[in-house]
């Protein structure tokens, strides 16, 4: 499945554009609209060319602590920075007709070649690697940005420019599907969500205490599927309880006060409470407090 679009959140009557006066804002909602469809469990390849290309261009060509353009090879070492940046970012600045800086992105791609590709994932993943492979990988991909031949054949302000071109073309190609209410926003959403036949898979795989919730089952026996899910309430080892935010509107129900888990589960179709009680898990009407259908935990 490959979306052209991604609906986002745009009020109606907000300011259509900020990116003449401040680029960077077209690329935090780049960064934004793309995380909050990985949370979806939807794949980078299945998103927008353009927006994955202008994120991996917040992450390795924006230095987010002062929003300065540059080549910023240290933030790649930060999650979610990832081996396949390097050339989105490439991708990006030949889009914007910049080949110049776009061959000198690929001189770094080829010195990474020249790495064992796992000790890279593994830099760029903040993981733990010996000091003389560390090196290696930061000499690469610091090579020649600040280097004085660059700044003469370059100049001081590419990187500037490139940064207020991008913006410009993310509003002109307008990836984006904009909703006015965050109903409408979760409506489309969920419409992309069922769409994906094995999305169930996807966000059985995602995280570890899925394995025990049987949040699938639950919405199965009542003929629905899953979208997503919000911990209200955990009751942790030494008895005490932690609340969520969202959790207030349930507090009073008996089947919340008696749950030792609680989330809020959103199927495609609307909202439930999951409520574990010792080793099995109901569906529960939000509204009424009323259990539907239960499971035991591990059961999908």
């Amino acid at each position: 499945m490959r979306l052209d679009k991604l609906p986002i959140w745009r009020p109606e009557g907000s300011p259509s554009s900020r990116h003449e006066d401040e680029p960077y804002e077209a690329y935090e909602t780049a960064w934004s609209t793309v995380e909050n469809y990985r949370r979806l469990y939807l794949s980078l390849d299945e998103l927008p060319d353009i927006l994955v290309e202008a994120r991996a261009f917040a992450i390795g060509a924006i230095n987010r602590e002062d929003r300065e353009p540059g080549w910023c090879f240290w933030q790649f070492m930060e999650p979610p920075g990832d081996l396949e940046d390097v050339p989105r970012i490439r991708r990006f600045l030949e889009r914007l007709g910049y080949d110049g800086l776009a061959k000198e992105v690929r001189a770094v791609e080829a010195e990474l070649a020249t790495i064992d590709s796992a000790d890279v994932i593994e830099c760029f993943a903040g993981n733990q690697i010996s000091d003389g492979k560390h090196k290696h990988i930061l000499e690469a991909m610091e090579k020649g940005f600040a280097s004085p031949e660059f700044r003469q054949r370059f100049g001081d302000t590419i990187w500037d420019d490139a940064l207020r071109d991008g913006a410009k073309l993310l509003e002109t190609v307008d990836p984006y599907d904009p909703h006015f209410t965050i109903d409408d926003l979760k409506k489309a959403q969920r419409c992309i969500v069922d769409a994906l036949p094995e999305y169930e898979a996807r966000e059985q795989q995602s995280t570890i205490w899925r394995t025990t919730q049987p949040f699938h089952r639950l919405l199965l026996n009542v003929g629905e599927r899953y979208f997503r899910d919000d911990s209200l309430k955990v009751t942790r080892n030494d008895g005490t309880v932690a609340l969520y935010h969202g959790a207030a509107p349930y507090q009073e129900l008996a089947v919340f006060k008696e749950a030792s888990r609680v989330s809020i589960l959103t199927s495609t179709k609307r909202d439930w409470l999951c409520c574990q009680i010792g080793d099995r898990s109901w569906l529960v009407d939000p509204k009424t407090g009323d259990t539907l259908v239960s499971a035991k935990l591990g059961e999908q």
